[in-house]
């Protein structure tokens, strides 16, 4: 699809299943430049779950190198060449929760001109600093980014 097609697009989505909690839907995305130490200049792609009363409920951040090219790349470690996925749940604000991507891989098209990003993730998530199991967490997403500081 060329760009002036998703630009016009009515299909805005960003939707996970998660194979240990209720599914993940927003039709909100917004997307920062940020600063890694392992990667350099990075993008952030923050997707917000919010209740009706518009309060945050769940994020999902996918981080990545502005060099990285679209198309499949492995998840997990925080360096160069690979994308770092995390789910933040602030279901109770008092404690929230982080639960990071340890494997996995993710297709994306980022369009940053267009405000467009677009693919699907299939990975392993596991909750920060605990031993617990890996639970699996596919996503498939074709948003409109907000532009939250470029």
């Amino acid at each position: 699809m060329n760009v002036a097609a998703k630009k016009t697009s009515t299909q805005d989505y960003f939707d996970v299943t998660l194979e240990d909690a209720a599914p993940f839907q927003t039709s909100g995305t917004a997307l920062r430049s940020s600063t890694s130490p392992n990667r350099g200049e990075t993008w952030v792609v923050e997707a917000t779950e919010r209740d009706g009363d518009e309060k945050r409920l769940r994020v999902f951040l996918i981080v990545f190198s502005k060099t990285l090219s679209n198309g499949n790349h492995k998840v997990g470690e925080d360096k160069q060449g690979h994308v770092t996925i995390e789910l933040v749940d602030y279901t109770d604000p008092q404690n929230p929760t982080s639960q990071l991507a340890i494997s996995g891989d993710i297709n994306f098209q980022l369009d940053v001109t267009g405000s467009r990003f677009s693919g699907d993730f299939n990975v392993q998530i596991k909750k920060k600093d605990t031993h617990a199991h890996s639970t699996a967490a596919d996503g498939q997403f074709d948003t409109l980014l907000t532009n939250a500081n470029r």
